[in-house]
């Protein structure tokens, strides 16, 4: 049965029939799948070196690592790679690869979740995403002495995301942090635990460190959306900027706490601040 996870409209395909080991499976029946990689839409054609493929599910008692597809079975005229494997049959199978380039940075990843049943020539679609975009939104653009002011920290095209830390570089001549609060992308405030340290003693002046994560047991996120809401005060006239910083604090992390590839991350640019003094 064909199933189709999402309609594409830049399509990089790759054609692999799967071939595991058994070993990690309780039970043996397997059966033959044909697994399709997608190129998520607007991203540019990447020079793939290889690709590799692990599967695991609530019935294994650890994931099965597929050979991996190397880049003489990668035909880029026809963007298709082929191989051979065996899948366990059974429900909630997730399967998750990586794209790596000649450097062997890992520049896509992507992930699926499929029930595989005896039929034959069982096919299932795997896009992969497009490198990870994190910046900061202010929510207005006119700023005065005593003003708050609130930023969005977003992020585009994520996939299994489970924790996140950042941190903010500022001028605290200028402004000052009032608080932040989690956005809706990580869940409900039952899902998530939230950490930022504008009220802590020995803060880094300057500086704000955010954190969020998923609670243990919870599954990733996926797609895009607001990670931290914050807001400021402005205390001083003049012209400044909110920097997201490209440092040790800035890490995402997956489910199996494994750090996302720091190459795959972009920063967009500092949002530049002007706070003019109040009108008489």
């Amino acid at each position: 049965m064909r199933l189709r996870i999402i309609i594409f409209l830049t399509i990089l395909t790759f054609c692999v029939f799967g071939c595991g080991q058994d070993d990690h499976i309780i039970g043996n029946s397997t059966a033959r799948l044909n697994i399709e990689f997608h190129l998520a839409p607007g991203a540019a054609i990447p020079n793939i070196n290889r690709i590799d493929i692990t599967v695991s599910a609530p019935d294994m008692d650890k994931p099965i690592s597929f050979p991996p597809i190397e880049r003489k079975d990668i035909d880029y005229e026809g963007k298709t790679a082929k191989s051979k494997a065996n899948v366990p049959i059974g429900k909630d199978r997730r399967f998750y690869a990586t794209a790596f380039d000649e450097n062997n940075v890992a520049i896509f990843n992507g992930f699926t979740n499929v029930d595989i049943t005896p039929d034959k020539d069982t096919t299932v679609l795997i896009e992969f995403s497009q490198q990870i975009i994190i910046g900061i939104q202010p929510n207005q653009n006119q700023l005065k002495v005593g003003d708050e002011y609130t930023l969005d920290i977003h992020i585009n095209d994520v996939l299994e995301l489970f924790a996140f830390t950042c941190e903010l570089e500022f001028d605290e001549n200028l402004l000052t942090p009032v608080g932040a609060t989690p956005g809706e992308f990580f869940g409900s405030k039952d899902d998530i635990l939230f950490i930022e340290d504008s009220t802590f003693p020995k803060r880094q002046q300057n500086h704000l460190s955010l954190m969020i994560t998923r609670k243990a047991g919870a599954a990733g996120v996926l797609g895009s959306g607001v990670a931290f809401q914050v807001t400021f005060k402005a205390i001083s006239k003049g012209s400044t900027s909110i920097t997201l910083l490209r440092n040790s604090m800035l890490k995402l992390t997956s489910p199996d706490f494994k750090q996302i590839e720091d190459s795959r991350i972009i920063i967009e640019p500092s949002v530049p601040v002007k706070i003019e003094q109040i009108l008489s």
